[in-house]
């Protein structure tokens, strides 16, 4: 059996990561379905953790019809969703 490493051993690129949000009590986090099987049961879990962790946080889940397709509605969720969670399923 071969295993393979999908890391390239060397960088490219710096990527910066995201800013850290200061706290969550208050916040909308949205959950975005991409339609792929598992990807439910996947934001579900996330959803679980996340009122675990964080007293006082709000999930608001959204789905796209298909994993290739847009989502048009994203646009109107801006300054909404404080964060967002992309499940990817399969």
């Amino acid at each position: 059996m071969e295993i393979l490493n999908p890391v390239s051993p060397r960088r490219t690129s710096a990527i910066e990561p995201a800013p850290r949000i200061p706290g969550m009590r208050g916040h909308l986090v949205g959950l975005l379905y991409n339609g792929k099987p598992g990807g439910v049961e996947i934001l579900e879990g996330i959803r679980k953790e996340l009122a675990a962790r964080f007293d006082g946080v709000e999930t608001e889940r959204r789905n796209k019809r298909h994993a290739a397709s847009g989502a048009p509605f994203l646009h109107a969720l801006m300054g909404r969703w404080r964060a967002a969670v992309v499940a990817v399923g399969d």
